[in-house]
């Protein structure tokens, strides 16, 4: 793959080459005013295939700015970052604010869900932040973004929106192919071709704009000069496609439901967190994960009339991009138990200040209280527990959770009583039970990362 050597200044050594060539990987900016795209800069010694980067984020956010409209100042500044108030919102949303990072646009950030809405009444403390296109076409643009969140003294919840972009010369290759009969396509998913005026192809979407994943394809280098994006030109230039009007785009859009279905085959860990959005081989690998059995193709047999014995045709050469292997949850398939152990944590997190586990363990305890809980009376209480989450718990529960969850109970409370136990503890248990559950089923770093974005914890 190209190498990742465009810089922000002249003086700054290149770094060696590597092998995943993703978004331009510049020296972090002393200024982050101007796009620092420097002109002549030199081109990768060996011309890649693809490029690969996110073209569209947004995401959710947790946390108050201010509680009300009527405290929205018209700007806020924390140090080398502003907010300026932008006029008029959104649907959902009473407040537009212009982020600004050393006097460059950053994002947009959305914040203080409209009286009476749907938003408001459920999560009030729900903020959106969408970056600007250019950014994303720069290295370190996620140590960027969470110094903005940390700054504002707002929390990740999840990725609202994801564009990822696979760039190359070859990308309507597929559809025309496809057209010529020497692909057929697997799958229900419903595509449209689209012709210039010359009545070559131009572009095609699969599936359906809104589900919660769909494709395009398109002839994007004919539009940088249209769309006044000439930052993209130093970008595939940067990593080998040096022939910037003949590149074309593979662009998949998820939404947050989507993103929520990746899974990462080594970890267990569910979704996408934006501090791994710049990692080529981490996008290859959600964009594998959500091309299995949706956009794939195989090569016509007339010898063999069942279809599914045709060979699988390989129209992406994903381990020259080095593609992590992911899984995608599918609406019917049963979660795995590190999946279920981490819904079963979050629910705990979510639930902590609501008071109905303290309220039910200290009753249990009181109940029990003038005697030691051991021996035969740890087996009772493993029931009571079971029981207990059986009938109030909504998630599936792996069968080795509830002893974790005991044995956690006895380090915690061990031989005393709830009448020596403190509001403190009991207000704490939830958490601990959440890590236990998380822990128990090797996910225990997971849960100190979704702990640190909760606002309840």
């Amino acid at each position: 793959m190209a190498t990742n050597i465009l810089k922000n200044a002249s003086n700054v050594k290149p770094k060696k080459q590597g092998k995943r060539g993703i978004a331009v990987n510049e020296t972090p900016y002393r200024n982050f005013g101007g796009h620092n795209y420097t002109e002549g800069q030199e081109q990768a010694a060996n011309p890649s295939k693809y490029t690969i980067c996110v073209d569209y984020l947004a995401i959710t956010l947790t946390g108050f700015l201010f509680h009300s409209s009527h405290e929205a100042p018209k700007a806020l500044n924390f140090g080398d970052i502003e907010l300026k108030r932008m006029g008029g919102g959104t649907r959902h949303y009473e407040n537009r604010y212009q982020v600004k990072v050393k006097e460059e646009p950053f994002a947009v950030l959305l914040t203080t869900p409209r009286k009476g809405g749907a938003l408001e009444a459920s999560r009030p403390d729900f903020s959106e932040m969408k970056l600007e296109n250019h950014i994303l076409y720069r290295g370190g643009w996620e140590r960027a973004l969470q110094e903005v969140i940390q700054a504002t003294g707002l929390h990740f919840y999840h990725v609202t929106r994801l564009d990822i972009a696979l760039d190359s010369y070859s990308a309507l290759n597929i559809f025309q192919q496809h057209q010529r009969g020497e692909l057929r396509k697997i799958g229900r998913a419903k595509y449209s071709h689209h012709y210039d005026s010359a009545g070559r192809l131009s572009g095609a979407d699969w599936g359906s704009r809104s589900s919660d994943k769909h494709l395009t394809a398109y002839r994007v280098g004919a539009r940088v000069e249209i769309e006044n994006k000439a930052y993209r030109t130093h970008f595939w230039k940067a990593n080998g496609l040096s022939d910037t009007e003949a590149v074309q785009r593979l662009e998949l859009k998820l939404k947050a439901k989507a993103v929520r279905r990746i899974v990462q085959a080594d970890t267990g860990e569910v979704g996408a967190h934006f501090d791994r959005l710049n990692d080529s081989a981490f996008l290859a690998g959600i964009m594998k994960a959500h091309f299995a059995r949706w956009f794939e193709f195989r090569i016509p047999d007339p010898a063999q009339k069942n279809v599914s014995r045709w060979k699988k045709a390989n129209i992406i050469d994903w381990q020259s991009i080095e593609a992590v292997q992911m899984e995608r949850l599918t609406t019917t398939r049963k979660p795995n138990k590190v999946w279920a152990a981490k819904r079963c944590a979050t629910k705990l997190m979510e639930d902590n200040g609501k008071g109905y586990i303290p309220q039910a363990v200290k009753g249990y305890l009181i109940e029990h209280g003038e005697r030691a809980l051991k021996g035969d009376l740890w087996r009772t209480a493993e029931k009571s527990v079971e029981a207990y989450l059986k009938a109030n718990f909504p998630f599936l529960l792996p069968a080795t959770v509830v002893p974790g969850i005991v044995s956690n109970m006895r380090k915690v409370v061990g031989r005393e009583y709830a009448k020596q136990l403190n509001d403190d503890v009991l207000a704490d248990l939830p958490r601990r039970l959440a890590y236990a559950v998380a822990n128990q089923h090797g996910a225990g770093a997971w849960f100190h990362r979704k702990a640190l974005n909760q606002v309840a914890v």
